[in-house]
């Protein structure tokens, strides 16, 4: 199996900090062998449980080989994969998409009459990253017919409405609905994946988990967030932020979210206000992290106005 390059990594940046803010996880680990007297004769069972990977189910095929002989098998909800295989040496490779390394581990020696269990850790690839769900209002001053375009740094992932190459075209009203003929949205989707960014991981704060909801909360108000565009927001994000008992959470604004994507819009927006969230979960503190508080700006939503975010997960 060919190795792969797969999406969302840690940024080059973050190797200014101190080793300490990540957990290292190795890709597989041996987690109990026992004996097994339903088995065959000459014959061993390995149970590979499968972890790391963000969906809550495993809806697509797990790739995957034994000794260079390739299978794909769809796995279940218990995430394990099992197989029965001759006892001695064998090899293994694993791949789910390329949002994931590959996993291949060294030569594993089995013994007859036990059924070995071992962990995978699928990681996230370290040379793109996904930028998640980017949604865009428009808030014209009267209905308005407009030509709105993402054009990605990467590779688009994912669009609804789906995006023609000219751009969606829609007529806005001043309360925010979108109108795609006789379809009604209240924002524009968009995903993609991009060569990883630069992030000065020294600007932003460090916010316990306890206290994430409050943080968005009191940023977003300020910002000057709407209280529905503040619940979309808040409601996609916050439930990310709930694994790990601290974070590292960063705010991009306007300009620097041109490094994810540019917005083409006609007729021109009075403003077009961007605000991008980084973050990134922490269980083990160190003395040496150091982080610098944001300045946090109060958008200008006078006129005709157009307001994106989006965000990711280091």
């Amino acid at each position: 199996m060919k190795q792969v390059i797969l999406i969302l990594a840690f940024f080059a940046s973050f190797n200014a900090i101190s080793s300490d803010l990540y957990e290292v996880v190795p890709p597989y680990s041996s987690i109990s062998k026992k004996e097994n007297s339903n088995l065959a004769p000459g014959t061993s069972e390995v149970i590979f449980r499968i972890t790391g990977i963000r969906e809550l189910t495993l809806s697509r095929p797990l790739v995957w080989s034994v000794d260079d002989r390739m299978d794909t098998t769809q796995i279940g909800n218990d995430h394990e994969l099992r197989t029965v295989l001759e006892a001695g040496k064998h090899s293994f490779q694993f791949l789910y998409s390329r949002y994931y390394e590959e996993i291949s581990t060294e030569e594993l020696d089995f013994k007859a009459g036990y059924t070995y269990v071992y962990q995978l850790n699928f990681q996230a690839a370290q040379q793109l990253i996904q930028v998640e769900k980017p949604v865009i209002y428009v808030y014209p001053d009267v209905k308005t017919d407009i030509t709105l375009n993402v054009i990605p740094t990467g590779e688009m992932l994912f669009t609804y409405p789906v995006l023609p190459t000219v751009g969606w075209k829609f007529t806005a009203q001043p309360d925010g609905k979108l109108l795609f003929g006789d379809q009604s949205f209240r924002y524009l989707f968009w995903e993609s994946s991009q060569a990883k960014p630069g992030v000065n991981t020294h600007n932003g704060s460090l916010i316990a988990q306890k206290n994430v909801l409050a943080f968005l909360e009191e940023k977003l108000t300020i910002i000057g967030l709407t209280s529905e565009e503040k619940t979309d927001f808040i409601t996609y994000w916050a439930p990310q932020m709930m694994q790990h008992s601290n974070y590292f959470i960063q705010f991009q604004f306007n300009e620097d979210c041109n490094q994810y994507a540019e917005l083409a819009i006609s007729p021109k927006p009075d403003r077009v206000n961007r605000v991008y969230i980084v973050f990134k979960g922490m269980d083990v503190i160190t003395d040496n992290l150091i982080f610098i508080p944001q300045k946090i700006p109060s958008f200008d939503r006078s006129g005709y106005t157009v307001l994106e975010w989006g965000g990711m997960e280091l």
